[in-house]
């Protein structure tokens, strides 16, 4: 009649009283010795009350289970049984000590094979945090790494625990996602199902949501309920409704394990301790515990805790890891070489002093690292720090020792080449680092200022021609000039030009950004019928340095050509009065008279001049141009009559020359002549920059301007 009972009251949902009425019956079975009968009722009976919380009938059974056991002579079981007694905290003090000298005398009389039993509610996981110098310190493969563990013993006594191991769960770092993958994500690729309306059953309505992923990423909590938005649209695409979906209903919405803490004990299995977090010989006492775990980081990834085990003896006691573990990171981060210039310009010509810069990311630099260092052909680099280095295009610098994700810096000294430069322009240089850990080298440009450039002019005084040299500074800082010098490269072919030096008579010039210096020299021509064949090559050479002396002078050199250095032709222009006039007046023909002489023999005797004047402030009554020919006579006089239209000091019109090419018949017909202009300094003209005083009319009107 009892078991009736107790199936009815299965069907129609008492189990409570169903479990109450086994509890009976197992005290008949206990009393009329049938121990296995009443074993299987506790046991139901006491998977009922620890799932409801009965507390005070749950510790009854395990009184009564722990006796079972003992008439058994079941020894694993009655030991399980005596450690839940001994940590259950709604038993008496009595019963708790009693059963845990028995837990005791039991592990002193099983033989030595591991029994495995649950922990949760023996000693309890609470939290174990990594222990960080620095907020923002990062563990790296091979680094050491310390724990702070807190656990709490409901044990009534001390337990010596042979050893406490903590498993880790190793996964690799989520790979980061694709653009295109973000976008599809954001904008969602939506699949359209129908669904009943909401509205009218006359109108359809579509529910648009993101699609469903099997495939979850691992690193993913299944504790955390993964919700989505989903939004349902009528066919006119309004709004009809909006949901939120969970998408691993599944995997929470299951059946709870409703076996007690002792029934458990099949459950449990040893996880994989290959990575573990290990402490020996620990006193465990009653409440809470803290300790410290230390060990060494694995290879890059994610570790989380996955299971506690306490060893007492050979008694396990195994809790898996509550739900949102503990977990910590291992990351690697490649070391990065960076060649610093500082603030300021790098200039051509002088040291330069770069620093060298490792940082060290996840990788221990040791001392004496060798850093290769090659530089183009066109600048040289050395080791400031060694006396007697030399500067060479390799170089192999060796760093200082250097902890993980830190930064060592090297200084290095670079040296390139001062070009022949006309201008400021900058000039690149390429340097080749080599990474000591991949092998691999990268390429860093550099653009260097010329500190000094020089500017070339060939200046003409009548049939005299000097070379004048600029050198120009692109710095602040003073640079000293000296043993300048200027040498004809091709002597050879110009056996009848010479240098002579003009304002050498001051051995030193300073120069700087805010003031240039200049050198002259006479360009002497031995007179003679020969023509410019050749061009002309010189090379100019200074020395320079700074003027503090910090560094040692160089030599500075550049190389010239030019041709067509002899004056041909002179020209020599003045605009004088009208007969019976002592000065120019505006509104009055003048009379312009035009010198031409031939200075050095010419290939080109046809010639055109040219007059041309401001139209503003000139009016050329005569020819404006015409053909002149001097091979019979070096010296010819051309007269052109002009007219001020204004008064005051204005400048002479200028007279233009250039050779006259006539013209040609080509293919049977008659092609037209040309004008080619002369080269700079061919033609010297005595004439320019004059001026004139010019007096008003003598009945001036009101439209009448008068210069200054």
């Amino acid at each position: 009649m009892a078991e009736i009972a107790i199936s009815t009251y299965k069907h129609i949902g008492r189990i409570r009283s169903a479990r109450l009425i086994g509890g009976e019956l197992a005290d008949f079975y206990l009393q009329s010795g049938q121990i296995q009968q009443a074993t299987a009722f506790l046991i139901d009976s006491l998977k009922t009350f620890q799932f409801e919380d009965w507390q005070m009938l749950g510790v009854k059974s395990l009184l009564d289970l722990a006796n079972c056991y003992k008439l058994l002579k079941d020894g694993e079981k009655y030991l399980r049984t005596c450690v839940q007694i001994a940590s259950c905290t709604g038993a008496s003090t009595a019963d708790r000590e009693k059963y845990f000298r028995e837990m005791t005398e039991k592990l002193e009389e099983l033989p030595s094979c591991e029994i495995i039993t649950s922990g949760e509610d023996v000693v309890f996981f609470k939290s174990c945090t990594q222990v960080k110098t620095r907020a923002d310190e990062k563990t790296v493969p091979g680094a050491p790494i310390k724990f702070q563990l807190e656990i709490q013993s409901n044990l009534p006594q001390v337990v010596k625990c042979d050893k406490l191991e903590i498993s880790l769960v190793y996964s690799e770092l989520p790979s980061e996602r694709k653009k295109d993958a973000m976008e599809e994500k954001k904008l969602g690729r939506r699949s359209v199902q129908r669904s009943p309306s909401a509205v009218s059953s006359n109108t359809s309505v579509f529910s648009v949501g993101e699609d469903e992923e099997e495939n979850e990423e691992s690193g993913k909590d299944p504790a955390k309920l993964e919700l989505s938005e989903r939004l349902e649209y009528k066919q006119d695409k309004s709004l009809c409704a909006a949901r939120i979906v969970c998408r691993n209903a599944s995997k929470l919405l299951k059946r709870k394990d409703s076996s007690g803490t002792i029934l458990k004990d099949g459950q449990l299995k040893p996880a994989d301790y290959s990575l573990s977090l290990i402490l020996n010989d620990v006193m465990i006492e009653p409440g809470n515990n803290m300790y410290t775990l230390t060990g060494e980081a694995g290879k890059k990834g994610v570790y989380t805790f996955n299971q506690i085990s306490i060893n007492v003896r050979q008694l396990n006691l195994l809790q898996n890891i509550p739900p949102s573990p503990p977990s910590f990171l291992v990351s690697t981060e490649p070391p990065v070489i960076v060649l610093n210039k500082g603030e300021g310009e790098l200039y051509a010509g002088v040291e330069n002093k770069l620093t060298l810069s490792v940082y060290c990311g996840s990788e221990v630099l040791e001392a004496g690292t060798a850093v290769l260092l090659t530089s183009s052909r066109n600048a040289k680099i050395k080791d400031p720090t060694s006396d007697s280095a030399d500067f060479t295009t390799t170089l192999s610098v060796k760093c200082p020792a250097g902890d993980p994700f830190s930064t060592v810096s090297v200084s290095i000294i670079i040296l390139s080449e001062l070009d022949n430069k006309k201008d400021a322009s900058s000039t690149e240089v390429t340097v080749s680092v080599s990474n000591p850990w991949t092998g691999s080298s990268q390429d860093i440009s550099l653009h260097f200022v010329p500190v000094i450039f020089s500017t070339f002019s060939l200046l003409t005084a009548m049939s005299k021609k000097f070379i004048q040299i600029t050198v120009v500074s692109t710095t602040s800082k003073n640079y000293v000039l000296k043993n300048a010098s200027l040498d004809i490269v091709n002597s050879d072919q110009m056996s009848q030009v010479s240098l002579k030096p003009i304002n050498q008579n001051h051995p030193e010039l300073v120069v700087s950004k805010q003031f240039e210096g200049s050198f002259l020299w006479e360009l002497v021509v031995d007179e003679g019928p020969g023509q410019d064949e050749h061009p002309a090559k010189v090379q100019f050479s200074v020395a320079y340095g700074p003027e503090d002396g910090t560094e040692s002078g160089r030599v500075f050199s550049a190389m010239f050509q030019f041709q067509d250095y002899r004056t041909l032709y002179t020209i020599h222009a003045k605009v004088e009065p009208a007969k019976g006039n002592e000065f120019c007046r505006a509104s009055t023909l003048c009379p312009m008279k035009i010198q031409l002489e031939q200075l050095n023999p010419a290939p080109h005797t046809s010639l055109f001049y040219e007059v041309l004047a401001d139209q503003t402030q000139w009016a050329v009554c005569g020819r404006q141009g015409a053909v002149i020919n001097l091979q019979q006579s070096l010296r010819q006089n051309i007269i052109v009559d002009v007219m001020p239209l204004v008064g005051g000091h204005l400048p002479l019109p200028t007279v233009r020359l250039s050779k006259y090419i006539p013209a040609e018949g080509r293919s049977g017909a008659l092609g037209g002549a040309r004008l080619d202009p002369f080269s700079t300094g061919q033609v010297y003209n005595m004439s320019r920059a004059q001026q004139i005083h010019v007096l008003p009319p003598s009945h001036p009107t009101q439209e009448f301007v008068s210069l200054p």
